[in-house]
């Protein structure tokens, strides 16, 4: 009986560590030092810092696995704006016309 409570306990213990490690990814992350008033936008995976003058990311912290990386991912040229930016961000109306391509920060 002390043999099968051991084992629970020592289950249980793990399932709660591997749960809280995987519920906030952004605790893992190096993001770096925050300004005075910066926008923070968490994402399930990423999290970014808004620049709105620019409306662009400060920057953006991601975890990347050797997994995600062993495959191509195709282009659909399909962007969209990030709901999460409250003033609202460069939608493809800003490229149209200016020799630039929007591109992926994550």
């Amino acid at each position: 009986m002390k043999k099968f409570s051991f084992l629970l306990s020592v289950l249980f213990c793990t399932t709660v560590f591997t749960f809280s490690q995987k519920d906030n990814v952004k605790t893992r992350l190096e993001i770096p030092e925050l300004k005075p008033n910066e926008c923070v936008i968490n994402h399930s995976g990423f999290s970014l810092s808004y620049n709105e003058p620019n409306e662009q990311a400060n920057w953006v912290a991601y975890e990347l696995s050797a997994e995600e990386t062993s495959s191509e991912v195709g282009r659909t040229n399909k962007f969209m704006m990030d709901p999460a930016v409250k003033t609202g961000s460069a939608g493809n109306d800003d490229y149209a016309g200016s020799g630039y391509d929007r591109g992926h920060l994550a």
